[in-house]
């Protein structure tokens, strides 16, 4: 894991200073994946407690949407 999240960092350029809001079909992974990036240094990292699909049925809006 720790391997494939150094990956996600250098190919979407995560680094520290930036802030990062982590998501995933369960709580716990989005929340050990948020861990893993504090541990790599990101200093603002959040994860989105339900998941995308809680953000859509609560009528949250998507990048680009009008």
């Amino acid at each position: 894991r720790l391997r494939r999240l150094r990956q996600m960092c250098i190919r979407f350029r995560i680094k520290e200073g930036s802030i990062v809001v982590t998501y995933a079909s369960s709580d716990s992974d989005a929340q050990k994946a948020a861990n893993l990036l504090v541990k790599r240094g990101v200093a603002e990292v959040f994860y989105l407690e339900g998941g995308i699909n809680s953000w859509l049925e609560n009528n949250m809006p998507l990048s680009g949407e009008r």
